[in-house]
């Protein structure tokens, strides 16, 4: 891999990538039928990293037709014919998501395991596998569905050919010609393909399934968006890479608007221009909502956004629920001191404490959880930062507030800088649930959700997305205005 190529190209591909007007995605070219011969794409131009033994493989999946006994609607593969050994297909058998690893089917080819990973025709679906020496964990939509297990796992993917998308083989340097008649295009649309040399962690993969990656996230080896592609066009880019990919004969790229929503959500994480809620005042600015949170189960999260640094003492409450000087039962999000750590306050106890600090001017995304147990877990951007267990009754017979928690007397307790999309819930999100959710905009009809401020208004009230009440800005709103951070 060179490092300056890949760097030089990622600068311009990004804006490339994000411009894009619709989803291009690759398809079998219409007359490309069950019945015809022919191979695939390559997936790179350079074969795969010797003793690949753990792997992920993605991909977004519009399957059209559905094979009989027999025949598979391939995604992604390295195979050779008379190697068993080392050769690897993801594919849909009898629409099925489904791993070929070492000579055998992961699950067993027409088990019971069926129902769990079944991927209807022509509507885009999400399949991932994540393969190490000991199981193979297959994923539907970011949600973990099955793992397997078997001694022929512990074999590494070939070296010796080249890696196929759509196809068993690419017809290059393969034993085989384009002649093989089991050698048939992904009978559909297929996009943002990935390869990585890592088996992916559950968290990762409902954290990511979603969203465009850059091209230099770290063991990603295979990066095929078509994003960057245009509809009727002959090339794309492996993105790790920068290298361009042909698209064969038999497939082509089409426009398709129905993906935009699901890969590139479009009320995601805010960019650095878009609306929120701003506050150019650090002192006891807030906004009171019409939510209590009256069980020792929930769930708090937001985005946000400081734009100036905190002293040593100082803390930026972003949301929480507190009544007067009592810390008995207070709940709250906070970033606290110079090294704008984040805390999850549950209580007079210690705060649950991030291991990753935040940055001045940069987007994050917080959210803590309390289960029924006393079981409490933080998360930032999707990811577990601290965890333990605290043991309280329900928060104070208060309400919520935003940018601050109730009466607190300190002149440094309001957030300077926005917020944006807050969710308060009456129940501890999974994990899996917020690796998958927190880019994603709520609709205000989830099961459990108290409430939802997109906080993106004009100024004056805001709005709760679950009851349809207005937030009143209370304490001194001076300074609370709808901008972004330029």
């Amino acid at each position: 891999m060179k490092t300056m190529q890949k760097i030089s190209f990622l600068a311009g591909m990004l804006l490339a990538g994000l411009a894009a007007q619709g989803a291009v995605v690759l398809k079998n070219a219409d007359w490309a039928t069950a019945n015809v011969r022919t191979n695939g794409m390559g997936a790179a131009h350079y074969k795969l990293p010797a003793n690949v033994t753990n792997f992920t493989v993605e991909a977004w999946v519009n399957p059209s037709y559905n094979y009989s006994s027999g025949t598979y609607n391939y995604i992604f593969s390295v195979m050779a014919t008379g190697d068993t050994t080392h050769n690897m297909l993801a594919c849909l058998a009898r629409g099925m998501f489904t791993l070929y690893f070492s000579g055998s089917w992961h699950p067993a080819y027409g088990t019971e395991t069926g129902p769990a990973l079944a991927v209807p025709l022509n509507e885009w679906t999400h399949v991932a596998v994540s393969k190490t020496k000991e199981s193979a964990r297959l994923f539907i939509n970011g949600e973990f569905k099955w793992e397997a297990t078997s001694d022929r796992l512990t074999n590494t993917v070939t070296t010796s050919y080249l890696a196929a998308i759509g196809s068993e083989r690419t017809g290059h340097n393969n034993t085989s010609s384009l002649n093989d008649a089991n050698n048939r295009v992904f009978q559909g649309k297929l996009a943002d393909v990935r390869l990585w040399t890592e088996a992916r962690s559950d968290a990762d993969i409902a954290a990511d399934y979603a969203r465009r990656l850059t091209g230099s996230e770290t063991n990603l080896f295979v990066y095929v968006p078509f994003s960057d592609g245009t509809a009727g066009g002959s090339s794309v880019k492996n993105w790790v890479e920068g290298l361009d990919l042909v698209v064969p004969p038999t497939m082509q790229l089409v426009e398709d608007s129905a993906l935009d929503a699901k890969i590139i959500p479009t009320d995601g994480p805010p960019p650095a221009s878009a609306a929120a809620l701003h506050s150019s005042r650090i002192a006891k600015a807030s906004i009171r909502t019409d939510v209590k949170v009256t069980t020792t189960t929930y769930t708090l999260e937001t985005w946000a956004m400081l734009d100036r640094n905190l002293g040593s003492t100082d803390r930026a409450y972003l949301m929480g629920q507190y009544v007067g000087q009592n810390r008995t039962t207070w709940v709250s999000l906070v970033i606290e001191g110079t090294s704008l750590t984040p805390k999850f306050y549950i209580g007079s106890n210690s705060p649950i404490i991030s291991d990753t600090n935040i940055e001045v001017g940069k987007w994050f995304h917080l959210a803590g959880t309390r289960d029924a147990d006393g079981n409490v877990k933080f998360y930032l951007n999707g990811k577990l930062v601290g965890s333990g267990t605290r043991s309280v009754g329900a928060p104070p017979d208060d309400f919520m507030e935003l940018y601050n928690t109730g009466s607190i007397p300190n002149n440094n307790s309001s957030i300077h800088g926005c917020l944006r999309e807050a969710r308060v819930w009456n129940r501890a999100r999974t994990a899996e649930e917020i690796a998958r959710d927190y880019m994603r905009a709520a609709s205000g009809r989830e099961e459990g959700l108290l409430g939802c401020w997109p906080l993106d208004e004009d100024g004056g009230d805001v709005y709760n997305k679950v009851t349809g009440e207005r937030g009143v800005m209370t304490r001194s709103t001076e300074g609370m205005y709808n901008t972004g951070f330029t």
